[in-house]
């Protein structure tokens, strides 16, 4: 009764891992459904993509405190303040982190992606916090951009850059 019936089954690996069922009898309903298939594949990927894009260009511009002391706090604020004021600067996300020291001050250190853009002691009675904030902050977006271009410009033809 159902000779020459042949059923595929295609899994498409997206978001919804949707599963397609496609019963074909000729060579040519075979190949039509094959090419809808694969395209709805692709789509399915792309888009995903462009989604994923889109909402890494929408949240940008964050400085994230995770400072324990007063200081750390203080430069924390005046970072994100001169990072505002300068819109240059303020496509990255920065996360300042602090490790307080009675003997040596506090040690602070702004990392971009998970890497260290940024370090510098700052001892508690520091008058020009400020200053020492818009300096590193201009330091912090030297960084990232030749951070950038070495990524740009690195010979990865037989390395992964996550290897690296």
């Amino acid at each position: 009764m159902f000779q020459g019936l042949q059923h595929y089954s295609l899994t498409l690996l997206n978001r919804n891992c949707v599963s397609v069922l496609l019963a074909k009898t000729m060579n040519g309903i075979r190949l039509f459904a094959l090419a809808i298939t694969l395209i709805l594949y692709l789509f399915s990927h792309i888009s995903s993509a462009q989604v994923n894009e889109d909402w890494s260009e929408e949240i940008s511009g964050f400085t994230i405190d995770q400072t324990i002391t007063t200081v750390g706090h203080q430069f924390t604020h005046y970072l994100a303040s001169y990072r505002h004021a300068h819109p240059q600067d303020n496509s990255v996300n920065l996360t300042v982190y602090e490790r307080p020291s009675a003997r040596w001050g506090n040690l602070i250190w702004v990392t971009h992606e998970h890497q260290e853009v940024y370090k510098n002691f700052l001892h508690p009675n520091h008058r020009n916090l400020k200053d020492v904030a818009e300096q590193a902050a201009q330091v912090i977006f030297k960084n990232i951009k030749q951070a950038q271009l070495k990524s740009i410009l690195q010979d990865t033809f037989d390395i992964e850059k996550t290897e690296l």
